[in-house]
């Protein structure tokens, strides 16, 4: 009894979801409503379930569910109607062409036997076809007698070929061996190379060593701070580094006169010097240390930049947790030129 009654209803339901009109009306519903069902699964991540719903009433809404309704009907019965007419009109064509079949069958049984005429046009045929069978073995021939001299010329030119091949090889053997030699000094060039740029660097670095105690050690007469270091040196001095920067700004070049004229003020000349001769050469006076309250100073003359990190102990910073900034760097070139001439 159950067995029936879901046979039953499963006959139905196939019926139904079978039917041409159901699937055309849906199938015509889903394509003029694709933007909502591709954003049916297709929300953006943190959309809420209350902002979903509320696309679905505003989209039903705006689209009218019963003219939407009406409009899918209306496109569903002109599609059938549309296939209806073209299944017709196949069909048409389908029996129009058995009947002239039919037609020409009745037409071209003639039997076995044939006219005078038709006998004669099908000898002149014949002939015409064995005329041309003639020609085209006259053709042929003259064809296979080609193909022998190219063959001949195929043979030469391959001959050819395996010569130049050979020696090409022989070339090429030669190249490599040229190659090989020229890699081998190439290495040698650039073990040489290599060499002398980390003579040359191991030099520079003595030189700029060499340079900084020197600087250091001369600073440390208070007389040559005094002799050296003059407004009027400084001025001259500043004018003639200004000549040779172009490429400075000016804006960047005005800032350094107040800058020396400060450190003259403030009698800091010597300190800046020193400090900026170790924190440019930390790596040959790595555990040098400054005064605190000196760098704090120096920093909020612009001249110094302070790691973040930096530690202070006892009053002491170490020397390579020191920069110069771009205006410390340009006093200190001018210091340079000062002390070295």
């Amino acid at each position: 009894m159950f067995a029936d009654f879901f046979n039953s209803i499963s006959d139905y339901a196939k019926t139904r979801f079978t039917n041409p009109l159901l699937g055309t009306i849906v199938a015509v519903w889903f394509i003029r409503n694709f933007d909502f069902v591709f954003a049916l699964f297709n929300f953006a991540d943190g959309v809420t379930l209350t902002q979903k719903v509320d696309y679905f009433h505003r989209y039903f809404k705006v689209h009218g569910t019963t003219t939407e309704l009406c409009t899918v009907i209306m496109y569903a019965f002109f599609i059938l109607l549309g296939t209806f007419l073209l299944l017709l009109f196949s069909r048409g064509l389908t029996n129009g062409y058995i009947v002239l079949l039919n037609l020409v069958n009745k037409s071209t049984d003639v039997g076995t036997v044939v006219s005078r005429s038709m006998y004669d046009e099908l000898r002149k045929t014949y002939n015409t076809v064995k005329s041309e069978r003639d020609t085209l073995r006259s053709k042929e021939t003259s064809h296979d007698e080609a193909l022998k001299i190219l063959k001949l010329e195929i043979e030469s030119k391959e001959k050819q070929y395996s010569e130049l091949n050979d020696e090409f090889s022989k070339k090429t053997a030669e190249s490599d061996l040229i190659y090989e030699e020229l890699s081998a000094k190439h290495i040698s060039l650039d073990e040489s190379h290599n060499k002398l740029k980390s003579e040359l660097q191991y030099k520079t670095n003595e030189a700029d060593k060499f340079q900084a105690k020197y600087l250091l050690n001369k600073i440390q007469d208070s007389e040559v701070i005094k002799e050296i270091f003059t407004a009027d040196s400084i001025e001259i001095h500043l004018n003639q580094y200004k000549s040779s920067q172009v490429e400075i700004g000016i804006t960047e070049l005005e800032k350094i006169e107040p800058a020396l004229r400060l450190l003259l003020q403030e009698n800091e000349i010597k300190n800046f010097i020193e400090i900026s001769l170790l924190a440019e050469n930390f790596r040959y006076f790595p555990s040098e240390l400054a005064d605190y309250q000196l760098v704090v100073k120096l920093r909020d003359f612009k001249l110094l930049l302070t790691e973040a990190n930096m530690k202070v102990v006892n009053n002491k910073v170490n020397t390579k947790d020191l920069d110069l900034s771009d205006l410390g760097e340009h006093v200190s070139k001018i210091f340079k030129i000062m002390l070295l001439k």
